[in-house]
């Protein structure tokens, strides 16, 4: 018959040290008198004072992890008989930091996951954007101003593609001319 687990002050203590540490909950439930980790889980659902220790410790332990992946990567890979470097050593050691950096990134993204920068449009004190299309006849229009619809054409579609040329087939414009 399984054993059935009391949540305690001494286990919050002690679970929220050890992630705190950077150690994984199932590990934790690993060990020999520790709860399984789906009853901890339980725990932070009924505890919400719990649950809220134990979210500061996984951020305390995901800089913990980055520590170690700064430990990873500055240490000297051990030389092979011949005074070379041990590349199995390097590349394990990379894959090693490479897994923490994404596990860091997944786990916390806005702290260690790429920092992609938003641009958001709005009108007039933050309303909508309105957009309204019109059709140009290019024949109606004198050289200078038929130029320079064809510039900002150009630059809008440089913009809206991210090319660094534009794409605007003049000849579209001059249809009327014939």
């Amino acid at each position: 018959m399984p054993q059935k687990w009391f949540y305690s002050e001494q286990l919050d203590n002690e679970i929220c040290e050890w992630i705190a540490d950077g150690k994984t909950l199932r590990d934790y439930s690993r060990q020999k008198g520790r709860p399984p980790f789906r009853v901890i889980y339980e725990w932070m659902k009924e505890w919400p004072d719990f649950s809220e220790r134990f979210a500061h410790a996984r951020e305390a332990g995901h800089d913990v992890i980055a520590d170690e992946i700064l430990s990873i990567v500055d240490a000297q890979p051990p030389t092979t008989a011949n005074g070379g470097t041990d590349g199995a050593y390097v590349s394990w050691q990379k894959n090693r930091a490479w897994t923490r950096m994404q596990l860091l990134a997944k786990w916390n993204p806005r702290k260690y996951g790429e920092q992609k920068k938003a641009v958001e449009l709005s009108g007039p004190n933050g309303s909508p954007i309105s957009i309204q299309a019109a059709v140009v006849d290019g024949s109606t229009l004198d050289e200078e101003t038929r130029r320079a619809f064809v510039e900002a054409l150009e630059a809008a579609s440089m913009v809206a593609t991210g090319e660094d040329r534009p794409y605007v087939d003049e000849e579209d414009l001059n249809e009327g001319d014939e």
